[in-house]
């Protein structure tokens, strides 16, 4: 387990309140992993170590949690994350290591969920079954501040005919 180290940059009740729910959108403030389970990298980590790289952990200690890559192993340190007013001033930092547990589920079953952090991957399937499941799966996001969008083509954005003769009859 790692708990975060949180630094708030502000005083003002209800901006510490939204500082402390913006951070938690982005990482979580306690990480909880266990020898074996699968885990990503939220942040690029090394060459070798780039965003979303599925590993394993392998060991829990108090010098950090090591997962192995079917390249090797690493042990990340924390990584950074800050959180904006609407002016673009920082108002918080979150430190914490930079993975999360590597659970799949398909857009399908994703549906009607709130998702704080997605990473969708379309690489594993070139054609899709049916017309606007991109906008299915973006429409899950809470925020677009930790989506991360893997090996899109032109192919995966289609308009659904019936839809575009609709859209064309509202603008005539």
């Amino acid at each position: 387990m790692s708990d975060a180290e949180d630094e708030v940059l502000t005083a003002v009740p209800n901006k510490v309140a939204f500082v402390s729910l913006e951070l938690s959108r982005v990482v979580p403030l306690q990480l909880c992993v266990k020898v074996g389970a699968p885990v990503t990298a939220t942040q690029r980590l090394s060459v070798l170590v780039t965003t979303v790289t599925v590993g394993m952990v392998s060991q829990v200690s108090a010098q950090g949690i090591e997962y192995v890559l079917s390249n090797g192993r690493v042990i990340p340190g924390r990584a950074i994350w800050e959180a904006y007013d609407g002016a673009g001033i920082v108002m918080g930092r979150r430190r914490q290591i930079p993975i999360i547990l590597a659970w799949a589920v398909t857009i399908y079953c994703a549906q009607g969920s709130e998702m704080y952090c997605v990473c969708i991957g379309f690489a594993f399937d070139r054609t899709w079954a049916c017309d606007g499941l991109v906008h299915a799966a973006l429409s899950c996001m809470c925020s677009f501040h930790s989506l991360c969008v893997r090996v899109q083509t032109m192919k995966h954005m289609c308009t659904s005919p019936v839809c575009l003769e609709f859209w064309k009859s509202m603008v005539e």
